[in-house]
């Protein structure tokens, strides 16, 4: 409460003016200042000609408004002064609880307080009612009566303890109604001022409750004669209390059985461990930082930094990491959202490893209680910042599974597993990813693998793929992920900066479509994407595809997923599109790193390779298990007569595990390939 209280002090001047303004009374006192002061006229005479009233109140007789005698008896102003703030109140209330959320909403707007500029749209539902979410309907009525209890002995018997509460509990209901009526996802507010206002609002309610009880022990009404009537109101007492207690617990029944944020603490510090060698870490900015900040911080002291927006200055950035690399200190960098436009001359992103974060919070819900638990999923990209190699340029590689730190998306979900482990994120629809420049002399391609379900009329459309804002055409979408290559003309790639890729698509609701219980509204898979210059090969130059890093962004068949130790098993006929444009004037040799499928040494398999239908040559593939051994091919002229040459193998004969008797595994395996590489003669 005193830290509250402290901020309402010092920082909050200007909310409290706008405050004021929004609520009409700013307005009211500079606009009709005139009909101000014939009110105040009104008021003055009615206090003068009061004996009328006073005599009419007097027919009243009881604790509340014992008979007075004269008009002008301090007791008959304190009296009226609390019928008229208590009439007050209760219009207040009434009008809060049960008109207000009533009244149409939307255009209206309310501007932000200074140093803020600009409007927000207000959200009428969110006063009285939010609190009646917290303390329930028949709470928040016995703290209105409450109110109105502590207001007649304040005003009344002229005791003064409880008037610190009220007016505490008013500058903190000022604030909590104002901030939770134009930023109703800002929970912050609901942290800093509902610790005051809703245990308040709970003593007023209990006054209620308690006053009932001595109401019935000590009103002469209710003596011996009448225990009936005694018994009635202690149990009348009771039952609001029971009430009150029956409506949270069945409020909070679905979580009794939860833990919030289960697990939590085993997978942080799984991440510190993965970070511990690290001087200073730097986390992007975002969502993320909340959850991740704190613990590596307080609880496993490590030095992290979080960046402070989206847009960091390159320069200042490179002066900040070049001063700790110059301590000799190692630099890591976690991503989530990958949301972050970043590019560095002096130092490259080195990405390590992937980290996966997934437990339950409370679901976050802006228009009632929540009810269920939500599932939480961060997936954390790791980095190691390190110096540029002199003459290395930027990247050209595709941002192979969104792990590129400095090429901002737009318009994804948070990154998931797919059930082949690969990681994809969802688009919410229109949707955008930055690209690394590339060398706009030559033609490009662009590189994307993609999918969506199929989910009925909402996903029959194409997405359409803008480049620079060129169209390149409709991309029709199959259920599986697949790799698509578009081609990129020299004239639609950007001249000295980014290259910027948009998706157009239509989204659709699982559970409106009948395909799942996920509430999102979804567009599309993003697997991995790329932008690869067809710059011919040549002189010392040559293009290596890591089977077990990138093989998912090439075009390809006849693969099976990559395994953990750096490989790709293959079927009888694989074959791939080479993602790198040759020269058909140039002399080139493939190169394939290879291992047989079949451990056996008596057990031969062959090797054979083409090119753009053009055959190479064959080779009998040799040892076994991980002597995995490399296979030279030269690639003849007349094989180049396209930019992206397609590869073409046969593996003969195939092997299936299961059949041998050797393990479960029913694939038909041809060979392992752990890379492919062009090299120029």
């Amino acid at each position: 409460m005193a830290f509250s209280l402290d901020h309402i002090v010092r920082y909050a001047r200007p909310y409290v003016m706008v405050i004021l303004f929004n609520q009409g009374v700013l307005s009211f006192l500079h606009g009709h200042w005139v009909w101000l002061v014939a009110l105040t006229l009104l008021g003055m005479a009615v206090a003068w000609s009061s004996k009328w009233l006073i005599s009419v109140m007097g027919v009243w007789k009881g604790p509340w408004f014992p008979k007075f005698k004269t008009p002008g008896d301090p007791a008959t102003r304190r009296r009226i002064i609390f019928v008229s703030i208590s009439a007050l109140v209760i219009v207040a209330f009434a009008y809060g609880y049960f008109l207000r959320p009533m009244m149409a909403a939307g255009g209206n707007l309310l501007p932000l307080a200074s140093p803020h500029q600009g409007s927000v749209p207000y959200y009428d539902e969110l006063n009285l009612v939010r609190l009646g979410w917290y303390l329930s309907p028949l709470g928040l009525f016995l703290a209105c009566l409450g109110i109105i209890l502590v207001l007649r002995q304040i005003v009344l018997k002229r005791q003064f303890q409880p008037l610190l509460l009220l007016l505490l509990l008013a500058a903190f209901l000022l604030f909590y109604g104002y901030k939770s009526r134009a930023f109703p996802d800002n929970y912050w507010v609901i942290r800093r001022y509902a610790v005051v206002t809703i245990p308040a609002l709970l003593i007023l309610a209990g006054l209620v409750i308690q006053r009932l009880h001595r109401l019935a022990s000590t009103h002469p009404r209710l003596g011996a004669r009448s225990a009936v009537r005694r018994i009635l109101v202690q149990v009348c007492g009771s039952g609001l209390l029971v009430a009150m207690i029956a409506t949270q617990t069945v409020a909070a029944w679905p979580f009794i059985r939860h833990r919030e944020l289960g697990g939590s603490w085993g997978q942080i510090e799984s991440l510190a461990t993965r970070t511990m060698e690290a001087d200073i870490i730097l986390f992007e900015y975002g969502r993320a930082q909340e959850f991740f900040l704190g613990p590596l911080r307080n609880l496993f002291g490590q030095s992290v930094f979080p960046l402070a927006h989206d847009k960091p200055d390159p320069d200042s950035f490179d002066r900040v990491v070049g001063e700790y690399l110059a301590k000799k200190k190692r630099v890591f960098l976690i991503a989530c959202d990958e949301w972050t436009s970043l590019e560095s001359s002096e130092f490259v992103f080195e990405p390590s490893e992937r980290f996966h974060f997934t437990s339950q919070l409370v679901e976050r819900t802006y228009e009632r209680l929540p009810e269920k638990m939500q599932q939480v999923h961060f997936s954390l990209q790791l980095y190691e910042i390190k110096p540029r190699k002199q003459g290395h340029t930027m990247p050209r590689e595709a941002l192979n599974r969104h792990s590129s730190f400095g090429y901002a998306s737009r318009g994804f979900y948070q990154a998931e597993l797919g059930p082949g482990g690969n990681t994809f994120r969802w688009s919410r629809g229109n949707s955008s990813v930055e690209m690394p420049e590339i060398d706009a002399t030559y033609p490009a391609v662009l590189f994307a693998r993609v999918a969506r379900p199929d989910a009925g009329s909402a996903t029959e459309s194409p997405i359409r793929i803008r480049l620079n804002g060129h169209d390149l055409g409709p991309l029709r979408l199959s259920r599986r992920f697949s790799n698509y290559n578009i081609p990129i003309d020299r004239s639609q790639l950007a001249q000295g900066e980014r290259n910027l890729v948009e998706f157009q698509s239509q989204t659709f609701n699982p559970p409106a479509s009948g395909t799942g219980g996920d509430t999102r509204n979804l567009g599309f898979m993003l697997d991995s994407i790329g932008l690869q210059s067809l710059v011919p090969m040549g002189g010392a130059r040559a293009y290596q595809v890591e089977f077990g890093v990138e093989s998912e962004r090439i075009q390809r068949t006849d693969f099976y997923a990559a395994e953990a130790d750096g490989y790709s098993w293959t079927g009888s006929a694989p074959s791939l599109v080479w993602p790198v444009s040759l020269d058909p004037g140039k002399n080139y040799r493939l190169v394939i790193r290879a291992v047989k499928s079949n451990p056996d040494p008596r057990f031969r398999q062959f090797l054979t390779v083409w090119i753009n239908d053009v055959k190479l040559d064959t080779r009998e593939l040799i040892g076994v298990r991980t002597q995995f051994r490399n296979y030279t091919f030269a690639i003849s002229r007349e094989a180049l007569d396209r930019q992206m040459p397609t590869i073409r193998m046969r593996v003969h004969p195939i092997w299936n595990p299961s059949l041998s008797g050797v393990s479960s595994d029913r694939r038909n395996l041809g060979c392992a390939i752990e890379w492919i590489r062009v090299e120029e003669l």
